[in-house]
């Protein structure tokens, strides 16, 4: 009981996501997902919670930190995967890696993005248009379901990235897995460069018996804390 305690007070205070290191080993031990880093890409801690466009309306998403590649022409936005985990009886995709998460979120994304946005009868052309859905032995990540959107920016990012693409990730009984990559006009034109190198650093485990442990989570969030101040 007490060292349940002392993990609640020292993870208020501690940061899992200043080091990638640390951050993968988590998501590795915890949800059984690999995370690498690959050696042109910096890892910087940031916290971000992103809305396209104007309206800032819908689900939005929270980021925990981001890859820039050494080049400058490349950021991908990692998510805080410990917001996919909230037991919540009314959104059970949370723990079945029902696609309706990432479908529903990009759908979003799109619509605050697009002007005048969507609806029942656009809906399909503005997939046809931004979306590529991938299914099959040959889906990045070891994922069941994979959307991959072109997002239209109405702003640059950070001042330099001109274009922004969605990834969105599922798989059965997993947590899923939403990230952001922006480019440089540069960066743009080696887009399918860069995302090849970034499908091959992450990775769902093929563990079908998986199952989130909350005390496993918070004793290695401790341990980690402990690391970091040695």
């Amino acid at each position: 009981m007490y060292c349940n305690c002392v993990v609640v007070e020292v993870s208020a205070q501690y940061s899992i996501e200043n080091s990638f290191s640390d951050y993968s080993k988590y998501i590795s031990e915890v949800m059984d997902i690999s995370w690498k880093r690959s050696k042109t890409f910096v890892w910087e801690r940031s916290t971000v919670i992103l809305s396209q466009g104007k309206r800032g309306r819908g689900m939005g998403a929270v980021y925990s930190g981001m890859m820039q590649s050494k080049d400058g022409n490349c950021l991908i936005l990692y998510p805080n995967m410990n917001f996919m985990l909230v037991d919540n009886k009314e959104v059970p995709w949370k723990w079945t890696g029902d696609p309706v998460l990432p479908r529903n979120q990009m759908l979003d994304d799109l619509h605050c993005a697009l002007k005048p946005g969507m609806d029942s009868d656009t809906i399909s052309i503005v997939w046809e248009k931004y979306v590529t859905t991938y299914i099959g032995k040959d889906t990045p990540f070891n994922a069941d379901t994979v959307f991959v959107s072109q997002i239209p920016l109405e702003n640059l990012y950070q001042g330099k990235y001109m274009y922004c693409t969605g990834i969105y990730a599922c798989k059965r009984g997993r947590p899923s897995m939403i990230f952001k990559c922006f480019f440089t006009e540069e960066g743009k034109m080696n887009e399918e460069k860069y995302l090849s190198k970034f499908y091959k650093t992450v990775k769902y485990r093929r563990n079908d018996n998986w199952s989130y442990d909350n005390e496993k989570a918070q004793m290695l969030q401790y341990e980690l804390y402990l690391k970091s101040v040695r």
